[in-house]
């Protein structure tokens, strides 16, 4: 992600941009799954943090797909 930040290999900025926001979101995404663990006792939160990962997921889905429609119908 760094490495994406500081050199941007992308010709264009839109998808240097989709690249930071989709190694973001995996970060995050990634970080939810240690929730899932002994670590969290509370069944409540673990259920809590699994719809806040599902909303993630979601989030992610929808702007790659507007993102590839929009180059459709460019």
């Amino acid at each position: 992600m760094m490495y994406q930040g500081q050199f941007s290999p992308f010709l264009e900025r839109r998808y240097n941009n989709m690249e930071l926001f989709n190694e973001s979101l995996t970060l995050v995404s990634s970080y939810h799954l240690m929730a899932f663990t002994d670590w969290v006792p509370d069944i409540e939160n673990r259920y809590v943090m699994g719809w806040s990962l599902v909303f993630i997921v979601m989030i992610c889905f929808i702007v790659n797909f507007s993102s590839i429609f929009e180059g459709i119908f460019k």
